[in-house]
């Protein structure tokens, strides 16, 4: 026992207590994981003209710290409805961490309003038109609307979790305004509150995930293994990886979000894939007859070439996102990274030491007993199907795919993640119906004229300027998808007298700059997906060029969502491609031959165009999740290649016939290859509970991945091998 196989069985113990010291470090890392939704993160960019776009926000607040709520009611204009609004306002006003509350009892112009003044009032408003309240339509109840802005202390997740959850028990706390309702009925929408939903079920999945993820995993594996030492042997790795990770992300101060959130439940399978191969050939070398000792440094010997390839791979198919815009994103592939060589440690060095420990304790029975053994004949018998069938289906798979791949669309829309019956989507309906859409964008409008700099607050209320400003907002609401805008000339039609019009300067709209150089337009407008925004915003920047007097841009967090959402699709297409280079160059480098590089790379391609005819079919857009899936699914499913490829290499260079080296090395890699594939879809079908739609497709078309890199690998790579041999 040479090398370093022999040096780790020979110093097991001392690896052993290193683990035993490495866990009592790194495991209380885990519990100062963190969990959040940042829109900062988000809003964080290198591209200049973004920042420019955001710019703004050091004069206008940032719209994550304002809420919309609506509540029915049947008699809006009667005193016990405005009674009880005025009791819901004012308590909300006393939580901790709100700002401001905005109602039609405090609105400016309306404020001391009643009965049918009110009701005047409201119907001749330009400002307040669809705005504060919905009279009902038919006889139908009507409902009230109102804002509320947070404290800028509420803008972590605690503090936000707070205000909104008294908010919501204030609610529940009054009566009814409307019949059929059992309180107040609230609707609570906004950038905070969709963050706070967004954390509800990332904290979801999280419970959800990993301890049905183990479970599952857990039976699936024991079912195949059957031995009692080997399956302890391989399920031992998910603790060591899952603890020494988060508990280093803990310690630097990580959070779990959205795209993170799936992360324990993979490394819980990839911790086991190469696990896999290296115990259950130890367990084919025990019942040969081997020692326990010579068995396990033989195993981990002939594995870690390929568990180090697989490694290095899998790592490259995260690492490869590491190159996109969005911090949430990185680090989802830097963490993922991490715990993949997190994982190949573990492995090489703390397994050995794992399993002979638990052979000395439990003894050898039970190896190879189990299903493992007859999926190496299995693998054999579909790696010897003729050579001319298999590359004839899996030509007519790929035209087929092919084809249904163009008519797969690539669009994003800001709902897509959750599901139709979501609780905020419902909230979201029942709000547009008779409000307005939460999707507020954004106009930045800056007089240029040189009396525009010394006297801004006169310009802006001549009659020439408003007239210009009122066409420009004439062509933005004739925009199809644009509800509504507002800006400060809605309050000077309604009759403020202009020398109020810095009033308008107060959040929540602050529809003007402090100095009044500047002013925003607000546009209430539908969720019309990443295309038609797209174009919605070049259309504003057009009308902006028009008028060389006034600058007339589209600014704020809507910019950059839809740049990033449109970019960074293309972004994560070209890290894959980077990702599929690099891996097929080292393939080719790591063999010795451009030939087996192809090889390798041509039974990982298949699945994925497979993928992309699945989404035609079933209508599935091409979006981030869907591009993500690409980039991992390559790493993961190139894996049981690299083993089968590594050991019929070893047949060859043992003077082994292609003939024969083939099927032995199926019969050999195969249990192992069918196992990882099966716990790899063991671990993705979990994210198939998921309360993310975006979750959701990316377990389904990760499942679909794995299934074809496996009829992949065990079908067409041997006839592959088969036909390139023969020349």
């Amino acid at each position: 026992m040479g090398g370093l196989p022999g040096f780790v069985v020979r110093r097991r113990l001392w690896f052993l207590i290193s683990a035993l010291l490495l866990a009592a470090f790194l495991v209380p890392g885990v519990f100062r994981l963190g969990i959040g939704y940042s829109v900062e993160s988000f809003l964080r960019t290198g591209n200049r003209e973004l920042r420019k776009a955001l710019e703004h926000y050091g004069e206008y607040p940032l719209p994550d710290a304002l809420c919309f709520f609506g509540v029915p009611v049947d008699r809006p204009f009667a005193g016990r409805s405005l009674d009880l609004l005025d009791r819901f306002a004012e308590g909300i006003a006393e939580i901790p961490g709100v700002a401001r509350v905005l109602t039609l009892r405090n609105a400016p112009g309306l404020a001391g309003l009643s009965g049918e003044d009110l009701r005047g009032r409201l119907a001749s408003s330009k400002t307040y038109r669809r705005l504060l309240l919905d009279p009902g339509r038919g006889g139908g109840p009507g409902a009230y609307a109102g804002f509320v802005q947070l404290e800028p202390s509420t803008r972590n997740t605690r503090g936000r979790t707070r205000a909104l959850a008294a908010i919501r028990a204030l609610a529940a706390s009054l009566p009814p305004l409307a019949e059929g309702e059992k309180d107040l009925g609230l609707r609570l929408l906004g950038i905070p509150a969709l963050r706070q939903t967004y954390v509800a079920h990332v904290r979801r999945d999280q419970a959800l995930f990993l301890p049905l993820g183990a479970v599952l995993t857990s039976v699936v594996l024991f079912w195949i293994v059957r031995s009692t030492a080997l399956f302890l042997a391989i399920l031992s790795l998910v603790p060591i990886t899952l603890g020494f990770t988060f508990g280093l992300l803990g310690w630097a101060g990580a959070e779990l979000t959205l795209f993170t959130s799936t992360l324990p439940t993979l490394l819980m399978v990839i911790s086991v894939a190469d696990a896999v191969h290296q115990v259950l050939r130890a367990g084919e070398l025990l019942e040969g007859g081997l020692g326990p000792e010579e068995a396990t440094a033989r195993a981990l010997g002939e594995t870690f070439f390929p568990c180090l390839l697989t490694s290095v791979t899998t790592a490259i198919g995260f690492g490869s996102l590491v190159l996109t815009e969005i911090p949430d994103l990185r680090d989802f592939g830097l963490f993922a990274s991490l715990g993949v060589g997190v994982a190949f440690f573990a492995t090489v060095l703390f397994l050995p030491g794992i399993l002979l420990l638990l052979l000395r304790v439990l003894g050898k029975e039970g190896i190879r007993a189990g299903r493992s053994g007859r999926f190496g004949s299995l693998t054999r018998v579909v790696g010897t199907l003729p050579t001319r069938l298999v590359l004839v289906l899996f030509g007519l798979l790929v035209i087929l795919s092919s084809a249904l791949a163009f008519r797969v669309d690539q669009d994003s829309y800001l709902s897509e993640d959750l599901w139709e019956d979501d609780p905020y989507l419902q909230d979201q309906r029942w709000f547009e119906e008779r409000f307005f859409p939460p999707v507020v964008g954004e106009i930045l409008c800056e007089p240029l004229s040189a009396a525009a700099s010394e006297r801004p607050l006169a310009v802006l209320v001549s009659r020439e300027f408003g007239a210009r400003v009122r066409a420009l907002r004439r062509e933005v609401e004739a925009i199809p998808g644009i509800v509504r805008t507002l800006s400060y000339l809605d309050p000077l039609d309604d009759g403020l007298p202009p020398a109020l019009l810095p009033l308008l300067a107060r959040e929540p709209f602050s529809l003007l700059a402090k100095d009044g150089r500047s002013f925003r337009i607000l546009v209430f407008m539908r969720d019309m997906g990443a295309k038609r925004t797209a174009a919605f915003l070049e259309r504003i920047r057009a009308l902006g060029s028009l008028d060389p007097s006034l600058r007339f841009r589209p600014v704020g967090i809507q910019v950059l969502a839809n740049h990033q959402v449109t970019t960074l699709i293309d972004e994560v297409e070209e890290s894959f491609l980077l990702a599929f280079g690099l891996i097929s160059l080292l393939l080719a480098f790591v063999f010795g031959s451009p030939r087996f590089g192809l090889i390798g790379i041509l039974p990982n391609i298949f699945p994925l165009i497979l993928v992309l005819g699945f989404m035609g079919l079933s209508g599935i857009r091409l979006r981030i999740v869907v591009v993500i899936t690409f980039a991992i699914s390559f790493g993961l499913a190139v894996d049981n290649t690299i083993h089968i490829l590594s050991r019929y290499r070893r047949e060859l260079g043992e003077g082994l016939h292609p003939r024969e080296a083939l099927p032995r090395s199926l019969g050999i890699v195969g249990p192992a290859v069918w196992t990882t594939s099966i716990l790899l879809l063991a671990g993705f079908a979990v994210t198939l509970f998921s309360s993310f739609r975006a979750t959701f497709d990316f377990g389904r078309l990760a499942c679909l991945t794995i299934l074809g890199a496996l009829a992949g690998d065990l079908c067409l790579l041997p006839a592959l091998l088969r036909a390139f041999s023969k020349r």
